[in-house]
């Protein structure tokens, strides 16, 4: 199983029976749209409310952004507009202007590149997060092995 990890949140498995090798670093980064000047239509910044596109609460990235908007300050400004445990479903909301989410930087770097989203962001409001490879040591085939053994080596 492929997922994100980030020591704030903790995971469901057990890492004697599921161990994780870090394969990837990403970034959960604040995205808006861009208005018809470049700016963005919506922003982090002033004391107006924040138009929030959001995963489901018990969902791992769901849980991460809580924690981003509590450590931010931001809790009482935010304005919950939409929620879906799917980010490339928060991904589109945004692109409609529906609001502001925070998204993996992995899946917005073509709308950051093109114009269509822009960061609203800066590290106090954003969080670094892994991306691991999960195995259950209950179920060993010679495929799972193998492969187990050439990601390991890749870290």
């Amino acid at each position: 199983m492929l997922c994100y990890k980030h020591h704030t949140v903790p995971m469901i498995a057990d890492d004697t029976r599921y161990p994780s090798i870090k394969i990837a670093e990403d970034r959960i980064i604040a995205v808006s749209c861009s208005a018809v000047s470049g700016e963005p239509r919506f922003t982090l910044a002033g004391d107006g409310s924040i138009p929030l596109l959001h995963y489901s609460s018990d969902s791992f990235l769901g849980k991460m952004v809580h924690l981003i908007i509590d450590r931010s300050g931001l809790s009482d400004r935010c304005d919950f507009v939409y929620e879906n445990s799917v980010g490339e479903a928060l991904k589109a909301a945004c692109l409609e202007g529906m609001g502001v989410a925070w998204l993996p930087m992995v899946a917005v770097e073509p709308e950051l590149r093109n114009g269509q989203l822009v960061r609203v962001s800066s590290d106090g409001t954003e969080n670094p997060i892994s991306i691991h490879l999960f195995r259950s040591m209950e179920r060993s085939r010679g495929e799972v092995e193998r492969f187990w053994s050439y990601a390991s080596s890749l870290s």
